[in-house]
């Protein structure tokens, strides 16, 4: 049965939330079944943003905070989130866009592979689980 666990508390900030998260996170089954995520016109996915403070460490496949606190740029709030390497804690990876530009960006990502600039980059360079792209015009 599919469950949601929203990464959301009501902490002041999400350093503040973290350990609640983790704790919800806890009592999910290890690997994941299914991780599906989308992506957005600056190549973030999983809230994982360029520029962001702590983005190399976040995107690092070897890393051991399954969650990291996120302060994107040019989004409107900071925001908890799965790491790198708790997305690819996972037995299958489905990332899902749609549209020209976004069409654009995956080509760019798969042709320069720099995740720092477009961090959907990450999850096309690693070996752990192949992601299944559905994409509509």
């Amino acid at each position: 049965a599919a469950c949601l666990v929203p990464l959301k508390t009501p902490a002041a900030s999400p350093e503040a939330g973290v350990a609640a998260a983790l704790a919800l996170r806890a009592d999910m089954p290890c690997p994941f079944d299914a991780v599906v995520l989308g992506m957005g016109e600056d190549g973030h996915t999983a809230s994982l943003f360029p520029d962001a403070a702590g983005l190399a460490d976040a995107l690092d496949p070897a890393g051991t905070a399954e969650l990291v606190c996120i302060h994107p740029p040019r989004a409107p709030h900071a925001r908890i989130t799965l790491s790198l390497a708790g997305v690819l804690a996972t037995r299958r990876l489905f990332l899902q866009a749609g549209g020209a530009a976004k069409r654009a960006v995956l080509e760019r990502a798969a042709r320069e592979g720099e995740p720092l600039r477009l961090p959907v980059a990450a999850l096309l360079q690693q070996q752990t689980v192949v992601p299944e792209l559905f994409f509509r015009a």
